[in-house]
């Protein structure tokens, strides 16, 4: 009864493009996707683009997904309020009723895209990331639930367990699992104060995995700092300035969004001041470390831009070259019970993030007041300040006991 995923129309290029089909009393309806993909990246049985069968497979199964929602929900609700199939007229004009502006908007999923939307204003490419897999998650679990249509109304805690069961089967690790019911709540709890819809029985709901959910954190020693600093790359410009910027980020604690903009209007009187793109603090400052001083000089205080996926993959190349950062680290994740285990290089665990946790975790180790490291990383709970720490597990239970 419901519709199905086909390929049509080769073009002289081999790709087929992808409808959704709908058939009753011998005549049919196909709603196009946009989707266009060769038949050796489609999987039939699953109806979807295969991993790597399109140059964004996950976006193109989500366009996907979303017309065949569309037009399920349709047949199911005629179905359920008549008994019987609609007509292949009926789901035309009913789909395109709900594509209208206002239909759209006035869905569960077209409310998400709205929230997306507002985020992308509002916080960095790296947190919007998680805001477009939840929607891409979403529109999975909906996908695979054959009866399933998701509305504000719907959601339970046996909806959110069956939720987080789908993560977990996803493969995800607990810490992500985590992540994405939180700003699954975050979502729900937009539209519950904007009064678009009034269910409630999400707030108390908390992901308990029999596993801790909390992520190692990795973090380099003040001397393997050292050590870093003191890599001669002259034979390489690129690994050379790739280093100066995670030691400026490693002796500030600011994320590679701020480094990248620092410039000599942000220093006066041996303090750095400047503006937090993430958390669109106006005035941030802190002091001008003598390390920071002398790299911002090396470059005449004008840092090159460099895109966050090359430093990324250009740092774990800088600290290959300390003998240190070659040995092996033990990695515990958790997938719901599971307990997966990788014995991994460190210096392959190294991203810019690292920087940041460097700068908290050296100053704590070094007795600094908890406080004044919170002020200079801008963390306003002590609880996200904790997450940064790579400490032994008694200094940490003692700075659980500070009370600001």
């Amino acid at each position: 009864m419901l519709s199905k995923v086909i390929l049509h129309n080769k073009d002289k290029n081999g790709l087929y493009s992808v409808y959704v089909q709908y058939i009753n009393n011998g005549k049919i309806k196909r709603f196009p996707t946009g989707v266009k993909v060769a038949k050796t990246g489609w999987n039939e049985e699953k109806e979807q683009v295969k991993l790597n069968g399109t140059e964004d497979h996950k976006t193109d199964n989500t366009n996907i997904w979303e017309i065949k929602n569309k037009v399920d929900r349709i047949i199911k609700e005629h179905y359920s309020e008549r008994g019987i199939a609609p007509t292949v007229d009926y789901v035309q004009a009913e789909y395109n009723d709900l594509n209208n502006v206002k239909g759209l908007k006035n869905t569960f999923f077209g409310y998400l895209d709205e929230f997306i939307e507002l985020k992308r204003q509002s916080v960095t490419p790296n947190t919007l990331k998680g805001f477009k897999a939840l929607k891409i998650n979403l529109t999975e679990f909906q996908e695979q639930n054959k009866t399933l249509y998701i509305t504000f109304e719907g959601i339970n805690n046996v909806f959110l367990d069956k939720y987080k069961n789908f993560l977990i089967s996803k493969k995800y690790h607990n810490t992500t699992v985590w992540k994405r019911i939180r700003i699954f709540k975050e979502f729900l709890n937009y539209y519950l104060k904007a009064e678009v819809h009034n269910n409630t029985k999400f707030k108390d709901y908390k992901f308990k995995a029999a596993k801790g959910n909390k992520e190692q954190v990795i973090t380099l020693s003040l001397e393997e700092l050292q050590k870093v600093k003191g890599i001669d790359f002259h034979f390489s410009k690129r690994l050379d300035y790739v280093r100066d910027l995670f030691l400026i980020q490693s002796f500030t604690g600011l994320r590679f969004s701020d480094v990248i903009r620092l410039s000599k209007a942000n220093i006066k009187n041996g303090m750095i001041t400047t503006n937090i793109e993430k958390t669109k603090t106006a005035t941030h400052t802190l002091p001008l470390n003598s390390i920071v001083k002398e790299l911002l000089e090396k470059y005449d205080y004008q840092l090159r831009k460099i895109s966050n996926v090359k430093y990324n993959q250009y740092i774990k190349e800088v600290c290959s070259f300390v003998p240190e950062l070659r040995n092996v680290e033990t990695i515990i994740h958790y997938n719901g019970n599971e307990t997966i285990k990788n014995e991994i290089e460190r210096y392959k665990l190294i991203t810019t993030h690292t920087a940041r946790r460097n700068f908290v975790t050296v100053l704590f180790e070094k007795n600094v007041n908890p406080a004044l490291i919170m002020k200079w990383t801008g963390h306003k709970s002590l609880n996200e300040f904790m997450k940064y720490l790579n400490t032994r597990q008694g200094e940490a239970a003692e700075i659980e006991k500070l009370t600001f």
